[in-house]
C-alpha cells in the first residue's frame, strides 16, 4: 500500500485479488482512512446505504473494482495502519450449537453474588469464525 494514492491503492488491492481468482465486496479500513478518501474522491464519491440483520444502516463509499462494486466501511477496531479487502459472502460463524448458551450446567439459571444483593446469569458459546475461501481476502498496509 505504499507509493500512490489511497484511491490507486485499492485499485491495485482488488486487481491483485481477482488476478489470484478472487472477488472483493468491502474495505474495512479506520475512520481517518475513509474521510481521506472521501476528501480526494470530492464530488466523485459515490455514498451507498448498508443494511444489516440487525436493522442498523450506515453509509459506505462504493469504489469500482474489476469484478464489480467494494463498499469501503470505516471500522473503530482497525488499525491505522491496515486495510483490510475482504469478501462477506466468504466469511461464516459455524457454532456447535446455539451460538450464545446460558451456563446452567448445575441446573441453576440464575446465581446469587456473595458480595452484593444481585443476581447474575452465565453465559458461553463454542463459536469460531472461518473463511471459506482465504484467497478473497487482503491485508493492506498502509501510512499510519
Amino acid at each position: 500500500g505504499q507509493g500512490g494514492t489511497l484511491e490507486e491503492v485499492l485499485e491495485t488491492a482488488a486487481a491483485n485479488v481477482c488476478e489470484q481468482g478472487g472477488s472483493l465486496s468491502h474495505f474495512l479500513m479506520p475512520y481517518a482512512k475513509l474521510r481521506a478518501l472521501s476528501q480526494s474522491l470530492g464530488s466523485k464519491a459515490q455514498l451507498v446505504d448498508i443494511k444489516v440483520s440487525a436493522q442498523i444502516g450506515y453509509k459506505g463509499i462504493e469504489v469500482m473494482g474489476p469484478k464489480g462494486p467494494i463498499v469501503c466501511v470505516a471500522d473503530r477496531s482497525c488499525p491505522s495502519t491496515s486495510v483490510f479487502g475482504i469478501n462477506m459472502a466468504s466469511w461464516q460463524l459455524n457454532s456447535i450449537d446455539k451460538v450464545a448458551h446460558i451456563w446452567d450446567e448445575d441446573g441453576k439459571i440464575w446465581l446469587r453474588s456473595t458480595s452484593d444483593s444481585g443476581m447474575e446469569i452465565r453465559f458461553y458459546s463454542l463459536a469460531q469464525l472461518v473463511c471459506k475461501r482465504p484467497i478473497d481476502n487482503i491485508n493492506i498496509l498502509v501510512n499510519a
